[in-house]
């Protein structure tokens, strides 16, 4: 809890929250959810898909989010290139990227 509280506090504005599922967020306000698992969508978060961010697009335009969190993924992440482009690309400038 303490990780994502403190993720949290680091986020600011829109926020992509990737690889939720097994352990949503709470202390993040209107988050926007990705997962390669299909869940039920927490109180929180206004959206949740399901891709797979070692080949999919993320669904978004580009620029759409000020921060991105990858909290405890990347280490599963086959495809981390794909990942870290598409994690740019829906970035705002000077967005911010947070992974643990």
């Amino acid at each position: 809890m303490k990780k994502l509280k403190l993720m949290a506090s680091l986020s600011e504005g829109k926020c992509l929250d990737i690889g939720f599922a097994q352990n949503p967020n709470v202390f993040l306000k209107d988050p926007v959810g990705i997962d390669i698992q299909k869940v039920a969508k927490p109180d929180n978060y206004t959206e949740v898909y399901v891709i797979d961010v070692n080949k999919e697009n993320f669904p978004f335009s580009d620029e759409s989010f000020d921060t991105v969190l990858a909290g405890d993924i990347i280490e599963h992440v086959e495809n981390p290139s794909h990942f870290l482009r598409e994690s740019n690309r829906v970035l705002k400038t000077g967005g911010k990227l947070l992974l643990s």
